[in-house]
């Protein structure tokens, strides 16, 4: 049976070390309060979005994805779908994710710092894509496409003064932020080896048929959150595996004896002086 990872790390040591929870509390939430107020800044031009938006439909109709408008027919079909796709929009988007956060920090110590560091790091480049590229969603930009969280005025989103849309930027749409943090989700449990890890992978899975189902997002915006996620933990994973490695020598620090004082035969050499051939 395979052995947890964390398993280890919760003896003791640095990387098992659970971090203070009111610095993670000041951390998380003066970022969170950031990154909000610059997502909804960086807000681009309503046309240059649509443009975009459409430049994006044709490559996925060219590719044979454009899917879209069967999954929000389906949902038109059907208003509970479409309602109970709503509030699963909104609700699971920061519940589910916190409460693995904090399920992390409290049992999985030693992989909560480098999967924290994945879905700031991600967040933080999607902030930039959401900047450089604006792009709207398919319920601004395709004719017939529903806005599910206005018509079903989920969390007073039908609003346009005080309402849930006044706090989001229009124009994010890829990559899919939504599906960025599910996957973290499911990449958080399978990294962790917890017994629901090939279950998880079903909450991407039905986050993205809700961005579709609720005209949020493209087909597109989802793989491109999904590649955001999985590129920046490995990015992130590469960068921790060189940072361990001795300076200036790319291989992993010698282990001294400690049955042996060093400068005797078998020993790694003291610090500074090359070892004898």
């Amino acid at each position: 049976m395979a052995v947890d990872e964390q398993e280890g790390s919760r003896a003791g040591g640095p990387e098992g070390a659970r971090p203070r929870w009111w610095a993670e509390i000041l951390l998380l939430g003066l970022g969170f309060g950031a990154f909000q107020l610059l997502w909804v800044a960086v807000s681009g031009d309503a046309s240059v979005a649509i443009a975009h938006s459409d430049v994006l439909y044709r490559l996925e109709q060219a590719l044979g994805l454009a899917v879209e408008p069967w999954f929000y027919g389906l949902a038109g079909e059907l208003p509970h779908l479409e309602a109970l796709a709503g509030y699963y929009y909104v609700g699971s988007h920061f519940a589910v994710t916190g409460g693995v956060l904090v399920w992390l920090w409290w049992r999985r110590p030693g992989s909560y710092r480098p999967l924290r560091s994945t879905l700031i790091g991600s967040s933080l480049v999607a902030l930039v894509c959401f900047w450089a590229v604006p792009v709207a969603p398919p319920r601004l930009a395709l004719a017939g496409a529903p806005d599910t969280l206005v018509q079903r005025d989920i969390f007073g989103s039908a609003n346009p003064d005080g309402g849930l849309l006044s706090l989001a930027n229009p124009f994010a749409a890829m990559p899919s932020l939504h599906v960025a943090w599910a996957v973290w989700v499911a990449l958080a449990l399978h990294t962790t080896r917890h017994p629901l890890r090939r279950a998880g992978w079903l909450y991407p899975l039905t986050t993205t048929v809700v961005v579709l189902v609720t005209g949020n997002h493209y087909v597109l915006d989802a793989v491109g959150g999904t590649v955001l996620v999985l590129a920046v933990h490995s990015a992130l994973g590469r960068a921790r595996a060189v940072s361990r490695r001795v300076p200036g020598t790319g291989d992993p620090a010698p282990e001294a004896d400690p049955a042996r004082p060093p400068g005797t035969p078998g020993s790694a050499p003291p610090p500074g002086r090359p070892r004898e051939v």
